[in-house]
């Protein structure tokens, strides 16, 4: 997966992201051209499984499968986490960004 997924996901955004989302997009796309993401599906599943209920690993889940292209399994992902944490003002965005609202 190359940074121009990252910079592509990142401009899909019609509305401003939390800080918390924008950190994560901004670090990975800070990445040199060609690199990996940081942080990969597998690495991120071994995380969530030391810490199944923290929220920024979980919005790094939905992220980091949409820019596979996994919208099916981000969709997924985003209504767990709203489900877990529907105070958070990254629910409603995630859920936007998955279900093709977040887009110019």
């Amino acid at each position: 997966m190359s940074v121009k997924v990252w910079q592509a996901l990142r401009a899909e955004a019609v509305y401003p992201f939390s800080p918390r989302i924008r950190e994560i997009l901004a670090h990975q796309t800070a990445t040199a051209p060609g690199m990996p993401p940081l942080i990969g599906l597998m690495a991120l599943r071994q995380a969530l499984a030391q810490a199944p209920d923290s929220p920024l690993l979980r919005i790094k889940l939905v992220l980091v499968r949409l820019a596979y292209g996994d919208r099916r399994g981000a969709r997924e992902s985003a209504e767990d986490f709203a489900r877990r944490f529907p105070k958070l003002p990254e629910a409603r965005q995630l859920l936007d960004l998955t279900a093709g609202k977040a887009r110019p």
